[in-house]
């Protein structure tokens, strides 16, 4: 079992000021595992006046682990005797680091009775001349130290590190349609990383007009959408591995597949899995970048656009500035057997129809995500949590004053915030509907942002 600690750099930067001071820096710890790899996601920082037995209560009462710094003088073996470190281990995992020269980590294995190395130390977010997303002491199981020479020409501007650090991705697109089939072939043409393609959609004669991947055939074969966009892609990423899953993200797969990747991107049609992918993110500590598109006349004029937002532990979610529409969000998360009895009482939004599309719209989004995802790994430019485009513009702009909103109910402290596996995530399902809000329907067609629809057709 492979294993990996993941932390914010605030959250890092805290624990590292507390042990250079000679203060106890501890945090509680979720955990994501898969396969033969394990994730160790740093949740919540524990008060430097905390007991020991108070912090082990709360570890076996949340099912979560144990993370505590210090500095050392050493950086190639641990800075804890195994006496001490059996005397303070119980019934629920240990982790120990520390942060000098270099930042190391060891997982306390009781049995063995032993200091087990991590991988290495996976740090993300905001930080000033930093990528978001960075590796101390190792990388990623899949990362590769093979370049592909077409990429000759932007290894001149992103430089040998920066190329590999985007060929090493491991990215999970949830969304195959207009948006995310293009976000996929810009990826693959600019840097082939590993794809995992999820969509329960198939192709119909109204998706032609914005799917580089469909043919008339597909039409008539109804082919599921992420197994076209991998059969296109095929010829573009030579022998990486692109893997398509042709079921709903609400799909214990889909759910597999999106923790083992290094970041999400969601091209979806709806605010449910906006929210199960915001979730998902907060919970899990994964770069999530979420794209949207939308059109339409109102009142004779053309209102539409779309946005890029970025998700990154340390920062605002997508919930801490109202960026779901949780009346929408808990329609789409009924099931049809609990929709039509919603809408029979008056209680569900009306009958959706076909949103209008328009293919050079996709494609500007789509850009901007791409665009985002190199910076991400590079640190190209910085992250702006907003890109808001207005097609009657045309503008695009970040919006950069959204900040964390301590209270949110998904990302703050001892919420949903790096609890990994601990806590379950909510997914539509017959035996258990979710009820609807008691709120009229917003008259405006769920325009947000400027002049943006969160669609991702």
């Amino acid at each position: 079992m492979t294993d990996q600690l993941v932390c914010s750099y605030s959250d890092w930067a805290a624990l590292r000021a507390w042990a250079m001071a000679g203060q106890p820096a501890r945090a509680l710890v979720g955990h994501s595992s898969w396969a033969s790899s394990r994730r160790w996601l740093v949740a919540e920082l524990l008060p430097v006046e905390c007991s020991y037995a108070e912090l082990a209560r709360r570890c076996r009462d949340e099912q979560l682990g144990l993370l505590e710094i210090v500095p050392a003088r050493d950086d190639d073996v641990s800075p804890y005797p195994d006496s001490t470190i059996a005397s303070l281990a119980g019934d629920f995992p240990l982790l120990l680091a520390h942060c000098l020269p270099r930042p190391l980590a060891w997982l306390w294995n009781a049995a063995a009775a032993e200091l087990h190395p991590m991988a290495g130390i996976c740090l993300l977010g905001a930080h000033p001349g930093e990528p978001p997303i960075a590796y101390a002491g190792g990388q990623p199981a899949h990362s590769s130290t093979k370049l592909d020479p077409r990429f000759e020409r932007q290894i001149e501007l992103l430089g040998t590190g920066g190329q590999q650090a985007l060929s090493s991705l491991h990215i999970a697109l949830v969304g195959c349609g207009g948006t995310g089939s293009m976000v996929a072939t810009l990826c693959a043409l600019s840097f082939a990383p590993q794809m995992t393609l999820i969509d329960d959609d198939r192709i119909e004669e109204s998706n032609r007009n914005r799917l580089l991947m469909a043919t008339a055939a597909d039409v008539r074969q109804q082919t599921p959408k992420a197994m076209a966009l991998q059969r296109f892609l095929s010829p573009l990423t030579d022998d990486q591995a692109t893997q398509a899953l042709t079921c709903s993200l609400y799909d214990s797969r889909a759910v597999a597949a999106i923790l083992e990747a290094d970041l999400v991107v969601g091209c979806t049609d709806n605010e449910g899995s906006r929210l199960v992918l915001n979730h998902l993110a907060v919970q899990h500590l994964l770069p999530y970048v979420d794209c949207g598109v939308g059109i339409q006349r109102v009142d004779e004029r053309l209102v539409g656009g779309g946005q890029v937002r970025v998700v990154l532990p340390g920062g605002p979610c997508l919930e801490c500035f109202g960026g779901i529409d949780a009346w929408r969000a808990a329609d789409d998360l009924t099931t049809p057997r609990e929709r039509a009895l919603h809408q029979a009482h008056a209680y569900g939004l009306a009958e959706r129809q076909p949103v209008p599309a328009l293919a050079v719209l996709n494609t500007v989004i789509a850009a901007e995500a791409t665009a985002t995802i190199i910076a991400l790994a590079t640190g190209l430019r910085p992250i702006s949590p907003f890109l808001a485009y207005d097609f009657g513009g045309p503008s695009l702009r970040p919006l950069d004053q959204l900040v964390r909103n301590i209270h949110c109910p998904t990302c703050s402290p001892g919420a949903r915030y790096g609890r990994g596996s601990s806590l379950p995530i909510a997914f539509p399902t017959d035996t258990y509907p979710l009820s609807p809000p008691q709120r009229p329907v917003a008259s405006d067609g769920g325009l947000r942002g400027i002049g943006a629809v969160a669609e991702g057709v």
